[in-house]
């Protein structure tokens, strides 16, 4: 990918948003793969999404993808019925990430999927 700046697997959540603090960054693919950094800790992609307003002010406009596994998805199906106060993602990242099924990602329609969340993110963040 030309330009992208591609973050090494087992890299910790806490790598991961020091090296996006240095990054300008307008679109994010964050996966769920969960799976343990190089410390062994557990790390999906869930946490990187909860953390990344207020640790990485400058991607509170920055559109979000997340390609998940039907496994994964209960996870995030939990923790989308949650307030933030338990653990929950905040509303505006819950409006700035597109959950893309694996499954589904080959299927027609996605790539137009993609495109809409992009434009229609872009489109509220400028007014």
């Amino acid at each position: 990918m030309d330009g992208a700046h591609i973050i090494p697997p087992k890299t910790s959540d806490d790598e991961v948003l020091r090296e996006l603090r240095g990054t300008a960054a307008r679109t994010l693919l964050v996966p769920f793969h969960a799976h343990r950094d190089a410390a062994g800790v557990l790390v999906n992609g869930l946490e990187i999404l909860q953390r990344l307003d207020d640790e990485c002010p400058a991607h509170r406009e920055s559109v979000m993808f997340m390609p998940i596994s039907a496994m994964g998805m209960s996870s995030v199906t939990l923790m989308l019925s949650r307030d933030t106060e338990s653990d929950g993602l905040a509303e505006q990242v819950r409006k700035r990430t597109l959950f893309m099924p694996e499954e589904e990602l080959d299927r027609p329609g996605m790539s137009a999927r993609v495109r809409e969340h992009s434009q229609l993110h872009r489109q509220l963040a400028t007014g």
